[in-house]
């Protein structure tokens, strides 16, 4: 941000212009933008979860059913212990994994 200074002032005396200036960079909130990287799955709620019919369950819900960390579900899910994903919300770099109920109900 730049101060323009048109003239010194004296000891206890401002110009029209500082004040002007003053009040323009006040007036002005920085707003700062945080850039946060996307986290590990949390625990979602499962009150309405029917696993009699196939539904989409993320990861999070996955949490709650088996009451584990999200590691813990990465590692089971690598040894083989949690069938794999049966498809996957959205498509670039990190599409969210998503099970079937019916799927899960089996492990249960």
């Amino acid at each position: 941000m730049a101060v323009k200074v048109l003239k010194k002032a004296g000891a206890g005396t401002a110009t029209a212009a500082t004040e002007a200036t003053a009040a323009e960079t006040t007036a002005k909130p920085v707003a700062k933008v945080e850039n946060k990287k996307p986290g590990q799955a949390r625990r979602l709620p499962i009150n309405d979860v029917c696993f009699d019919k196939p539904q989409r369950l993320r990861a999070g819900h996955l949490l709650t059913i088996f009451q584990i960390s999200a590691p813990q579900l990465y590692k089971m899910r690598a040894n083989g212990k949690i069938p794999p994903p049966a498809g996957y919300f959205g498509e670039g770099i990190r599409p969210t994994p998503y099970w079937l109920s019916t799927d899960i109900a089996k492990i249960i």
